[in-house]
């Protein structure tokens, strides 16, 4: 995920990234002048509905290294509440801020 992030974020004039997920697989954008790239993660769990949301890349990198473990959870509750990351193991949970954006920007 970290590296797809980052892959992503080339191209991203502001460090948007943009995350459509669904049951399957996380699709991961970013744009900007230079153009847009885009990357597709497989997941192994996934519970609820599909969703799709933009935070800034490097705060969701420094979350996820931060969580130190092989396999993470990214837990979303609602649109305008923070993203919450965390493992099974017991090294803390953390908060992403998600960005808002016009509609028109998904295209």
């Amino acid at each position: 995920m970290v590296d797809a992030i980052k892959l992503v974020s080339i191209t991203s004039d502001i460090d948007e990234v943009f995350f459509m997920v669904s049951p399957t697989d996380i699709k991961l954008f970013g744009k900007g002048e230079t153009g847009r790239t885009e990357d597709l993660v497989s997941i192994d769990q996934f519970g609820g509905e599909p969703v799709r949301f933009v935070c800034r890349g490097k705060f969701l990198i420094d979350a996820i290294k931060s969580v130190n473990a092989n396999a993470v959870s990214i837990w979303y509750e609602s649109e305008g509440k923070p993203l919450l990351i965390s493992s099974d193991s017991d090294d803390g949970k953390f908060l992403v801020g998600m960005l808002r954006v016009r509609e028109d920007q998904w295209a």
